[in-house]
């Protein structure tokens, strides 16, 4: 601002001094004091003729020199408003770009400030999510410590259980063997008809395991082949009690009670075993003696009939049984056992 001013000063300084040069180039000059009168007259003339002349003259000088005068104050003029304008506009122009570049810095320090705003909220939510992450590390670190403490002791109590259950698995198969070499020896010996040593073979297995419906079956055989019926006959019912799905333990149960004479009971315990398995040759020969026992003769052949078909060794069997002696001479009877000797 005060150098515009100075610089507007400055034209108007130099237009006035211009202004107060002019009258200079227009004044006349004034004529000097007559002499003598001949002088004087000739001093007029001549001073007429040169009066003339200047006239003319000062008129071409004043035309020329206002014309020149007007030229210069016009250029005067056009340079006095040229400087300031450039006086006015350049520092108006730089203050302008100057105020656009404090504003653009304005604007840059204010997005630097919510920059930093911003910066500094993220980093205070970091700190806090980096305080919870700490913290849930924390708490996971415990966590795994109490993991791996618990997995320690479930992996020591299942070494435990399996190293136990690997002992009771020795012991099963120990006692399983135990209890099949018994049960084979019992077998043997009841093919071999020692009845004694398969009964003591088979008691010792049940000793081994009290549960086994085969090895009371065992027992029930030897004490019948003994003659000991009623002890057979329990053993029996205590083997269907464990597994009423033996077929075996039914039809050495119907054995029993033919030999008892109990021979509706035997036919009953035939049924349940041809149920189980009806093509059970055993089950239907002891329904045959059943049968014959209570002097159903069609019944009889019919059950030993089917009898034959599944084993052709009851044929033999029939011939010297004494459950079929009332009917040893009967003509179907003998046709169907001794068919091929006649």
């Amino acid at each position: 601002m005060p150098r515009r001013v100075v610089l507007i000063v400055l034209i108007a300084l130099f237009s006035l001094g211009l202004l107060s040069i002019r009258p200079a180039f227009s004044e006349t000059p004034k004529a000097s004091d007559p002499l003598t009168a001949e002088e004087a007259a000739a001093l007029r003339g001549d001073l007429k003729l040169i009066e003339q002349k200047v006239r003319h003259l000062h008129e071409l000088t004043k035309i020329t020199s206002e014309r020149n005068w007007n030229r210069l104050l016009i250029m005067l003029s056009i340079i006095g408003i040229i400087v300031a304008v450039v006086a006015v506009y350049v520092p108006f122009t730089q203050r302008r770009r100057f105020s656009e570049e404090i504003q653009r810095v304005r604007d840059i320090a204010q997005g630097a400030r919510e920059i930093t705003r911003d910066a500094r909220d993220f980093r205070d939510r970091a700190e806090k999510s980096m305080e919870k992450t700490e913290n849930y590390m924390e708490k996971a670190s415990t966590i795994t410590e109490e993991l791996a403490k618990q997995k320690a002791a479930i992996d020591e109590a299942i070494a435990e259980q399996v190293k136990k259950a690997l002992g009771e698995i020795d012991k099963e198969k120990e006692r399983a063997a135990r209890f099949g070499k018994f049960m084979a020896e019992g077998f043997r010996k009841f093919e071999q008809g020692n009845y004694e040593a398969a009964l003591k073979a088979s008691e010792q297995a049940i000793a081994i395991d009290d549960q086994s419906a085969v090895a009371l079956t065992g027992i029930g055989a030897a004490l019948e082949r003994l003659g000991r019926y009623k002890d057979a006959l329990k053993a029996h019912e205590k083997a269907l009690g464990l597994d009423s799905n033996y077929a075996l333990a039914w039809v050495n149960k119907g054995a029993a009670l033919l030999r008892l004479g109990r021979s509706e009971e035997a036919l009953s315990a035939s049924d349940e075993a041809i149920k189980l398995d009806p093509e059970y040759a055993s089950a239907c020969y002891n329904k045959a003696c059943a049968h014959s026992q209570l002097g159903r003769k069609a019944e009889m052949l019919d059950a030993l009939k089917r009898a034959i078909e599944f084993n052709p060794e009851y044929k033999e069997n029939a011939k010297t049984d004494e459950d079929f002696a009332p009917y040893r001479d009967d003509s179907d009877f003998r046709a169907l056992v001794f068919a091929e000797e006649q």
